[in-house]
């Protein structure tokens, strides 16, 4: 995933990074190689990594990247931490997630017509929208 950031804010949070994508730039063959550090997007490039023991040991992977026109450069240092952009989508994703879970526990403690009436009421709006067609449950 990518999250845009200003440039001042990658130069003073990665000034290591920002100079080692610039000297990528720079040695490259792209049209854009003489272009200032301004003139690039900034972006966090990130992901959730799983290790090894399955889902639950995951960790965030970020890496700066910078981009003009069609070359994309990208830091080769992945240690810098979690930025507190990404940190912060991570906790809303989080919320969101547990209210999800809290929503699935009251749908589960419905009675057996309630469930079928509220997954058909949700199989009809999924259909009025163009054509989108829903399995729930097995089969």
């Amino acid at each position: 995933m990518e999250i845009e950031i200003p440039y001042e804010t990658a130069r003073s949070r990665h000034p290591a990074e920002v100079l080692e994508i610039m000297a990528k730039l720079r040695k490259g063959t792209s049209k854009h190689k003489n272009a200032t550090p301004e003139q690039l997007t900034w972006k966090y490039f990130w992901c959730v990594s799983i290790g090894h023991a399955g889902p639950k040991s995951q960790e965030i992977q970020a890496s700066l990247m910078g981009k003009i026109g069609r070359w994309v450069g990208v830091d080769s240092n992945r240690n810098f931490g979690i930025p507190p952009e990404i940190a912060s989508w991570a906790k809303e994703r989080q919320k969101d997630k547990e209210a999800a879970e809290i929503e699935k526990a009251a749908f589960e403690a419905l009675p057996e017509g309630e469930k079928a009436r509220q997954r058909k009421e949700l199989i009809d709006t999924f259909r009025a929208g163009g054509g989108i067609i829903i399995t729930i449950g097995r089969q």
